[in-house]
């Protein structure tokens, strides 16, 4: 995963972010940057021995001993692409070889989660009719909504913020760690490499600096001080650097 920048996402990656989490993940979505698609899918069926039964030029499914790991080619250099594009906030999560990132903790770790129907049903925002992912989530014991409920839009300090200031606000423009994130480093030795210098992809330290994803989740009013729908968006693919002076910046 290493090499090829790929990340773990979906339910796998739900069930690592959440420790109360109880389900068993019934398979493996390894997301992979677009060049290294070919590479992950060699290196599976011919190190590890997992069996091809479903292949395609974007998504291949895979199988050994019972297990199946699907194979989701993103459609840049970037693995993280597609997440902004899923059916809810609750599988926005995704882990790397050295980091894990959780785009909505506070709703996430609550048990709480976005769902966007007209993602899950409209092909030109990437839905497909995912209606049962309702169900499934709901009997998991999680709590889904197409609307930000007020007491979402809570700060750290527990105090209930104004709309336009909170991170779960569907006008908010967002990306893969930003302060809304939560994000775990998991090289914890000294003699690890620095994350910053393992390539263009990286993530921690917080806010990450290389290529990541911008978005807007889009949706209903939340009651607060946004009015009317916004629109589902994916803005960009950018990178991000810090200057000497310690600040961020954001480059197409």
């Amino acid at each position: 995963m290493r090499v090829t920048r790929s990340v773990i996402s979906g339910s796998f990656a739900l069930k690592i972010v959440d420790r109360q989490a109880t389900f068993l993940p019934n398979d493996l979505d390894i997301y992979v940057p677009s060049p290294a698609y070919d590479t992950m899918l060699s290196y599976l069926t011919t190190t590890e021995d997992y069996v091809r039964f479903a292949h395609g030029d974007h998504q291949s499914q895979l199988i050994r001993h019972g297990r199946r790991i699907d194979i989701i080619r993103s459609v840049d250099h970037s693995p993280t692409t597609p997440i902004p594009f899923f059916w809810s906030t609750l599988v926005m999560n995704f882990v790397m070889a050295d980091s894990i990132c959780c785009a909505y903790p506070l709703l996430t770790l609550n048990g709480y989660a976005l769902a966007h129907v007209k993602r899950m049903c409209d092909p030109s925002v990437g839905g497909r009719g995912r209606i049962p992912c309702l169900e499934k989530y709901t009997d998991r014991g999680y709590i889904l909504s197409p609307i930000t409920q007020p007491e979402w839009n809570n700060g750290h300090e527990s105090l209930q913020r104004p709309c336009v200031q909170s991170w779960v606000c569907p006008r908010r423009d967002r990306f893969f760690g930003d302060q809304g994130c939560l994000l775990i480093n998991l090289a914890c030795s000294d003699n690890d490499i620095p994350l910053t210098h393992r390539g263009h992809l990286t993530y921690p330290p917080t806010p990450p600096f290389g290529s990541t994803n911008m978005w807007r989740i889009g949706g209903p009013a939340c009651g607060e001080d946004c009015v009317g729908d916004t629109q589902a968006e994916v803005l960009s693919t950018v990178l991000v650097v810090r200057s000497m002076a310690g600040n961020v910046h954001f480059i197409d």
